[in-house]
């Protein structure tokens, strides 16, 4: 199973569940959806994150961070 494949039968979950994972508010989640600082899928209305996605982008934001 290539990865691509993979990533998609990884389950989606709200951005309340991610705000509760890295205690933020579910507004910062959204608004970093919204700004494409995370990745997110639309589907209608809803919004869903892979959370292995989440995680990959805020330890790259953090790592882009420590250099500065």
């Amino acid at each position: 199973m290539n990865q691509d494949t993979t990533a998609t039968l990884r389950p989606r979950v709200s951005a309340k569940r991610i705000a509760e994972m890295y205690d933020m508010s579910e507004a910062a989640i959204q608004r970093y959806a919204r700004l494409g600082q995370i990745p997110c899928v639309r589907i209608g209305k809803l919004v869903r994150f892979d959370p292995v996605e989440v995680e990959a982008a805020l330890v790259g934001q953090a790592d882009s961070l420590e250099v500065m």
